[in-house]
């Protein structure tokens, strides 16, 4: 009894893995090796700089304060 059920399960594994093969184009793509398309990034250090001035804002001081239990 636990052996057929075994049996039946390894039959439907392939079965499956046979079916989801032939029926599924996203695999199937990608094991043809379908050329990717190149991508190229350029850096340009100007347009990188922040926009916010360094004199905006202001620097706040803060004390650690120490909670009783």
């Amino acid at each position: 009894m636990i052996g057929r059920l075994i049996l039946a399960a390894i039959v439907f594994y392939f079965v499956y893995r046979l079916l989801d093969s032939l029926f599924s184009p996203k695999r199937k793509q990608a094991a043809t090796g379908t050329p990717r398309q190149k991508v190229t990034i350029q850096y340009d250090p100007e347009k990188a700089k922040s926009k916010v001035a360094d004199d905006v804002g202001e620097y706040v001081d803060y004390e650690e304060i120490k909670e009783k239990k």
